[in-house]
């Protein structure tokens, strides 16, 4: 008797749910880049070097320019697994370091009690940055 391999439908099952789960996980980011208006966002060759947190981050950033956000609305922004566990606002602090560290520790203003805004130095040097992929 010639029995069928169930290790390849198995391996299809395995596929298609972690399949789902990434579609889940961008739905989620794109609903929060949504939330924050930010869906037209692309990302340029100067963002390269930059992690998904760090470029939420500066996206939110030039989103309220010259408004200033607070931890919580930076933390709204950043993207996640959707997990209380990953909801940390230590990440906000990593990142902003992260950010600050690649693209110029004045890139981003702390306002003490306040929260963070784009220099004015940077918000004008983003308007002169290649933004695709061509330039």
């Amino acid at each position: 008797m010639h029995q069928k391999p169930e290790r390849p439908r198995e391996r299809i099952a395995f596929l298609e749910a972690k399949l789902r789960e990434a579609e889940a996980q961008i739905g989620i980011l794109l609903a929060q880049l949504r939330a924050l208006n930010l869906e037209g966002i692309q990302i340029a060759p100067w963002m390269a070097d930059l992690r998904a947190q760090e470029i939420a981050l500066i996206a939110a950033l030039r989103a309220a320019y010259p408004r200033v956000l607070d931890i919580y609305a930076l933390d709204e922004a950043m993207p996640r697994q959707d997990r209380a566990a990953d909801r940390s606002i230590k990440s906000v602090h990593v990142a902003i370091h992260g950010a600050r560290k690649k693209l110029g520790f004045d890139a981003i203003t702390t306002v003490r009690g306040h929260g963070w805004r784009l220099s004015d130095e940077f918000a004008a040097r983003m308007n002169s940055l290649p933004t695709d992929l061509n330039s």
